[in-house]
């Protein structure tokens, strides 16, 4: 009977083994060939004694943060304390005292390894992955091993310690083993990864499942809002719509050359007048996205139901002049006043040097959430607060870790693999209890010794392919001194 319980359990447990491996990561840094930018790096970025980055200019004049290239462009280079080799993926770091330098790693692989020797200390580690523009996904892990000791971010100079930007990458892992000891500190979180449009974001020590927290991102964003600017006069070639014979239209004959000899085709809007402000605008809620209809010839335009206007002798009437308020735009950033009046503000660029102008917004009664942004005479822009709100991501998660300090003190204590219930043996018990975990029925935080026991295939925490494992050994199935 024994034999026919546990000849069942092995049997369903097997199901576990049906469903497909996960895709091997990508290995070594990025290097896209002949063709294309090289974006893998490794490199140092300098920090001022406030913590901020040193800017300098580029060769295109183009401010960028001051850097010392470890990895860069296939080249290596040695810093002090820290060495990189490419066949390995391995950047080693000895006795490396970088409190103030930022340790960027960009494309560097999944595979990427730190390896730790005597007493090394670190601003940051910023780790970023790709998949977005202009960068392929290659991989946003980390591995830190060694036999010394690295602090990073000591001093809380920033949010996390250890920061991780995956963007698209389906995976993103930090691991530490071996006799490291590692402290990572933040002012929010020891450990962050931020904007993860893809995938799951994972922490292990020695193989075992660190928890992080998982969150939508809410970020602070501009406040936008449809509306017109910059008065102009303007000319309307009148047209006439049966549908609307008392709107205004504008309709014109656009030709390919200079000349106007070669037709290329003709477009038709829509005109409002705004009696809040005396001017007109074209109609944003007439011919899509363009704002105008557009037509092959003035003949499909007139089936269409739109024609020139013309005077009692057949001829067409003069165009008609206008005050309009252009530059229609969807994208103002807005302000207010300490009384809550808003404005918008944009560049004068009519003096040599450019200055910052305020806007005044009025709402426009024929346009419903449409606004007028005029010159506010006596407004000082530098007196304005910038209007944002808070909004959810829906697509986008931040991972952190749950306190301010990770701390990991060389390797763990040893745990018999297998061994749920610290009999000294393995026994069908034993798969029982970690099927039960894996279903969560039982609760063994992770880190726990139940929980390392119960984890034995090392992947993806505890499941039933662990208890599947367990009880193979159990029948002598499995040789579990090759966990």
């Amino acid at each position: 009977m024994k034999r026919k319980i546990v000849a069942v359990l092995l049997a369903v447990l097997l199901l576990a083994s049906l469903f497909p491996a996960s895709a091997l990561a990508e290995k070594g840094p990025f290097d896209p060939g002949e063709e294309g930018f090289v974006y893998s790096f490794i490199r140092l970025e300098e920090l001022d004694e406030n913590g901020e980055p040193i800017m300098e200019t580029d060769e295109e004049g183009f401010e960028t943060p001051k850097f010392y290239p470890i990895y860069l462009n296939d080249k290596i280079t040695e810093q002090a304390g820290a060495s990189y080799d490419k066949k390995t993926n391995t950047l080693t770091l000895t006795d490396f005292g970088g409190e103030r330098e930022i340790l960027n790693v960009n494309l560097m692989g999944d595979d990427f390894t730190i390896v730790v020797r005597g007493n090394c200390n670190v601003a940051q580690i910023s780790v970023s992955g790709g998949g977005v523009i202009m960068q392929p996904a290659w991989g946003d892990s980390l591995h830190i091993t060694g036999d010394g000791t690295l602090t990073v971010n000591a001093d809380k100079i920033f949010d996390s310690g250890i920061h991780f930007w995956p963007q698209a990458e389906e995976k993103t892992v930090l691991s530490v083993d071996g006799n490291v000891k590692l402290t990572v500190r933040g002012k929010k979180t020891a450990v962050a990864a931020e904007y993860v449009s893809g995938g799951d974001v994972a922490m292990t020590e020695n193989g075992r499942t660190v928890a992080l927290e998982k969150k939508n991102v809410v970020q602070d964003v501009n406040v936008s809002v449809p509306g017109f600017s910059n008065p102009f006069d303007w000319h309307v070639d009148k047209a006439d719509c049966a549908a609307d014979p008392d709107g205004l239209y504008d309709l014109r004959e656009w030709y390919s050359d200079e000349e106007a000899t070669v037709f290329s085709h003709v477009t038709v809007q829509r005109f409002l007048y705004l009696d809040e402000i005396g001017y007109y605008v074209v109609d944003p809620t007439f011919g899509g996205d363009e704002h105008e209809l557009r037509f092959d010839s003035l003949a499909d335009a007139e089936a269409a139901g739109y024609s020139v206007s013309l005077d009692e002798k057949g001829e067409r009437l003069p165009s008609v002049p206008i005050k309009e308020l252009g530059n229609f735009s969807t994208a103002e950033f807005l302000y207010e006043d300490a009384n809550g009046k808003r404005y918008t503000v944009t560049y004068d660029y009519h003096e040599e040097e450019p200055k910052k102008v305020a806007l005044e917004m009025i709402e426009l009664a024929a346009l419903p959430g449409y606004y007028a942004f005029l010159p506010a005479e006596g407004v000082d822009p530098a007196s304005l607060k910038e209007i944002t709100e808070r909004r959810t991501l829906e697509e986008m998660f931040e991972f952190t870790f749950p306190g301010v300090e990770y701390v990991y003190n060389g390797a763990a204590p040893a745990v018999k693999l297998g061994d749920v219930d610290d009999d000294k043996s393995i026994t069908a018990a034993d798969a029982r209890l970690a099927l039960r975990r894996a279903v969560e029925l039982e609760t063994y935080a992770p880190g726990s010794r139940e929980y390392i026991a119960c984890d034995v295939d090392k992947a993806d925490g505890v499941t039933a392919a662990d208890a599947r494992l367990i009880l193979r050994a159990a029948v002598e199935l499995e040789d579990p001194t090759k966990w």
